[in-house]
């Protein structure tokens, strides 16, 4: 758009600066025709309820097309009532490595855990079997 454009323009008209709406609805007033168009949609349904004449009525109809088509309505249904999105904030704790064993038993107390259970993981921590002596390096027998 030219300067000349603009100046032939009302002054009511010419471009906002930027982040400016120049009208409209004001941020969170619903539409009136999807309001209304809501509606009607909820009372037709609630006039057809699980029969055709009413029977049950809105709850009647959802049950109704819900057991005719359960592959495509109750997963519709569930996506338009869950949170589009999720702001969870997952904090895991830090790793902790211990030097010794003596600090990760002490660790395992201090967290609650009885005597007799961190014997047992401690046991549970042993091979089944004897562990082998190191190996020594082979001399020449030359």
């Amino acid at each position: 758009m030219t300067e000349s454009d603009q100046t032939n323009k009302p002054s009511g008209l010419l471009p906002n600066k930027k982040g400016e709406g120049l009208g409209g609805r004001k941020k969170g007033t619903p539409n009136k025709v999807t309001q209304s168009l809501r509606q009607a949609i909820l009372m037709a349904a609630e006039a057809v309820g699980s029969n055709g004449k009413g029977a049950g009525g809105l709850v009647g109809y959802l049950k109704s097309i819900a057991i005719k088509h359960p592959k495509i309505v109750v997963p519709a249904l569930l996506a338009k009532l869950l949170p589009h999105e999720i702001n969870a904030r997952i904090e895991q704790p830090a790793k902790v490595r211990y030097q010794t064993v003596a600090e990760a038993r002490q660790a395992m107390l201090d967290h609650g855990y009885s005597e007799r259970t961190v014997a047992a993981i401690e046991q549970s921590m042993l091979p089944p079997w004897p562990v082998p002596p190191p190996l020594l390096p082979k001399k020449d027998l030359q």
